[in-house]
C-alpha cells in the first residue's frame, strides 16, 4: 500500500488538482475511484494548495496566514518646523515653541562677550574707572526672550 501511495504521489508532482488525483486514481484502476470522483466532483477543478489560489480567490476556512517576522513597523515622527520670528531688543508677541500658548516673550539683559572684552579694553587703555560703563549701556549687553508660561529659552538678540 505505502509502495502505491509513493508512485501516486511522484505521478501526480508537486501541484495536483482534485481533478487530477481523480483522473490517476482511475486511470491506476484504485478501489473506490468512482465513488471518490462523484464525490468531490465540484471541486475537480479547484487546486487543493493554498499557493496555486487565484489571487482574488477568498482562502480556505480556517487558514491563517503566517505570522510576520522582523521588526514592526513604526510610525513616522511627525515634524513640525517652527520659524521663530526675528527677536529684536524688545518683547516680541508669538506663539511659543514648546508650550504653543500665544505669548508676548519676556526679555532679560545679560552681559555678553562682547561687554567683557570692552571692559577689558578699557583697562588695558587706562580707562579703569569706566571698566563698569558696558555694563550698563543696552548696545552692550545682550537681550534674552523667554516665555512667561513655561519660561522656555526662545532665542537671544544681540548688536
Amino acid at each position: 500500500m505505502e509502495e502505491g501511495m509513493t508512485e501516486l504521489r511522484d505521478e501526480l508532482g508537486s501541484n495536483p488538482t482534485v481533478s487530477t488525483i481523480a483522473a490517476t486514481v482511475a486511470r491506476k484502476n484504485y478501489t473506490g475511484a468512482h465513488s471518490f470522483r462523484a464525490k468531490y466532483s465540484k471541486q475537480l477543478s479547484q487546486p487543493i494548495f493554498p499557493s496555486t489560489m487565484d489571487k482574488n480567490q477568498m482562502p480556505p476556512p480556517g487558514f491563517m496566514p503566517p505570522p510576520a517576522y522582523g521588526p514592526p513597523p513604526q510610525a513616522q515622527p511627525s515634524v513640525m518646523i517652527v520659524q521663530a520670528p526675528a527677536l529684536g531688543p524688545e518683547s516680541v508677541s508669538m506663539t511659543c515653541p514648546h508650550c504653543r500658548a500665544n505669548i508676548s516673550t519676556r526679555v532679560e539683559q545679560s552681559s555678553s562677550t562682547k561687554t567683557h572684552i570692552i571692559a577689558l579694553l578699557l583697562c588695558i587703555f587706562g580707562c579703569w574707572p569706566c571698566a563698569p560703563c558696558p555694563y550698563c549701556i543696552d548696545s552692550c549687553l545682550s537681550k534674552k526672550h523667554y516665555c512667561p508660561g513655561c519660561n522656555a529659552y526662545i532665542g537671544e538678540y544681540s548688536n
